[in-house]
């Protein structure tokens, strides 16, 4: 993992603000070099399943997933928000890359070692996300379309080579860094993989509990954790084979942080409890802790162990937590939405 730091340290509480930076999901917005697709009669039906069928498992190291309509039925959740990403910025970047934020069902960011993966349910924006995405190319568009309503094209935008995948009126792909990640998203697909597994039920996620998928907010890593890793959360991560962050926002504007470690923990279980304790306590006395005021929880953390399952609960209100992250990341916010 060597583009993160270990959980239980100095990025542990990364986890928190990855998630909740969410809404920054997607980076794309457009001429067209047109090959001509194969008439639909004449193809077979396209995958249908949710935007982590199409990231492979293979080379996978962070995965964040959300459902950014879900979010917004939260007032709560939408107040704190503003504080961070103000409506103008939110604007101004659906105008730049054709997607607006707050009207996706789903999206995710995968980061690998070769390049970064964003997909978003961009539903009848895929038209305007591709004409978009061109006009921001600085080289000559390649754009090939494997069958009707697939639509990929290719090219530099700034001094990175990126890559937009169309798919129907459904979702839409932008690799930042190696085209392949795009051409993998193109094959899921088009179902052409038989043996290629996606994120989720690759051998390491597989391995976590499938309810926190039901969650709006989800980040994973997936093991093995090595180097620095291993030591992360007093050592735990050593024995584990993968770790998930689960989120949701209540009635009362309460975040409720679900975080699950799947691996090999026995026989002393209630040693691997107190090292997840004394992770957390670290985690919220930190710096960082501080300044995304992690102290103010609203009841104790829940914790519990198993061979194979450790789990920690917390809830905080989400004001706080935006608050803090808008003192911590607000400046990088305000970059990133000033150009998609």
């Amino acid at each position: 993992m060597s583009n993160t730091k270990r959980f239980g340290q100095s990025s542990a509480p990364r986890v928190l603000p990855s998630l909740l930076l969410l809404s920054i999901l997607y980076c794309c917005g457009g001429t067209r070099t047109i090959t001509t697709p194969p008439t639909r009669s004449n193809v077979s039906p396209l995958h249908q399943g949710p935007l982590t069928d199409y990231v492979p498992a293979a080379g996978l190291r962070w995965l964040v997933v959300g459902r950014p309509l879900e979010l917004t039925k939260s007032q709560g959740f939408m107040r704190a928000l503003g504080r961070l990403i103000p409506n103008q910025q939110l604007a101004a970047f659906a105008s730049g890359s054709g997607v607006q934020l707050r009207t996706l069902s789903e999206g995710c960011i995968a980061g690998f070692d070769f390049g970064t993966l964003y997909l978003a349910r961009a539903g009848n924006q895929t038209q305007r996300v591709r004409d978009r995405f061109e006009a921001r190319l600085v080289s000559e568009p390649l754009v090939r379309s494997p069958r009707a309503g697939v639509w990929r094209v290719t090219g530099i935008i700034g001094s990175t080579p990126e890559s937009l995948l169309t798919v129907d009126d459904n979702f839409a792909a932008v690799a930042v860094g190696d085209p392949l990640l795009v051409r993998i998203v193109e094959g899921f697909a088009l179902e052409r993989f038989k043996k290629t597994s996606p994120a989720l039920e690759g051998a390491a996620l597989s391995t976590l509990p499938r309810d926190i998928q039901s969650s709006p907010l989800c980040y994973y890593a997936p093991g093995p954790f090595v180097d620095d890793w291993a030591g992360g959360a007093e050592g735990i991560l050593a024995r584990a084979f993968a770790l998930g962050v689960a989120a949701t926002i209540d009635a009362r504007a309460l975040l409720q942080v679900h975080v699950v470690i799947s691996g090999t923990f026995g026989p002393n279980l209630e040693d691997t409890r107190a090292r997840l304790l004394k992770t957390w306590d670290t985690i919220q006395t930190s710096p960082v802790g501080h300044v995304l005021r992690l102290q103010e929880t609203t009841e104790p953390s829940t914790i519990n162990v198993r061979d194979n399952q450790a789990t920690l609960d917390v809830k905080f209100p989400i004001s706080s937590l935006m608050e803090g992250l808008s003192v911590a990341v607000s400046a990088e916010v305000t970059r990133i939405f000033d150009r998609p």
